[in-house]
């Protein structure tokens, strides 16, 4: 018969340990909260290519893998309405990949920022919608943060740019008519 050693039962400690860990910690917590989302909201209308990727959920997320890097590098290209629509048909076929989200808005974000004509209230509404996503799932602190900033952002260039429609000057903080700088022009 053979006896225990101190060596055999401090590894079977520490690995009894490392076990209940992985077990303990929550699975998928790094995806957009299931009841957090639109279910069933259309991203995108393109179908997935089953010629390359194959058929079946693996192909899908692997698709949309390849999606998120292709409209990182249009981002970079300057081309944002083409990485619009990466990003798009990623988040449809990986909904619960909180990245994909991440960049649609942050993409759609560029896109209303760079208008000069204007805001395109429907992209508006749907970069607020994904922007609000972001601010209720319950992965990363950074990302949410990221979101509510992003959110106050662009009320505060749409209330602005309803007030220029309308004629009116918006109003300046106080703080801002204290910086001598302001009143260089």
């Amino acid at each position: 018969m053979i006896k225990p050693t101190f060596v055999s039962i401090a590894t079977k400690a520490v690995m009894l340990i490392f076990g209940a860990v992985l077990v303990a910690s929550p699975a998928g917590a790094d995806s957009i909260s299931p009841s957090v989302g639109d279910i069933g909201k259309v991203y995108s209308t393109e179908r997935p290519d089953s010629s390359y990727f194959g058929t079946g959920a693996g192909a899908k997320l692997s698709e949309a893998s390849q999606l998120r890097f292709t409209g990182e590098q249009l981002i970079i290209e300057g081309k944002i309405d083409e990485a619009i629509k990466k990003f798009a048909k990623a988040v449809q076929f990986d909904p619960a990949d909180p990245g994909g989200h991440l960049m649609l808005a942050r993409a759609m974000t560029q896109k209303i920022k760079s208008n000069r004509n204007g805001i395109d209230w429907e992209l508006y509404g749907q970069c607020l919608d994904e922007w609000t996503l972001l601010a209720r799932h319950d992965a990363d602190h950074l990302e949410q943060q990221e979101a509510r900033t992003a959110i106050s952002g662009l009320k505060r260039m749409a209330k602005l740019q309803v007030q220029k429609a309308k004629g009116k000057q918006p109003k300046r903080s106080f703080l801002a008519g204290l910086n001598p700088l302001n009143k260089i022009r």
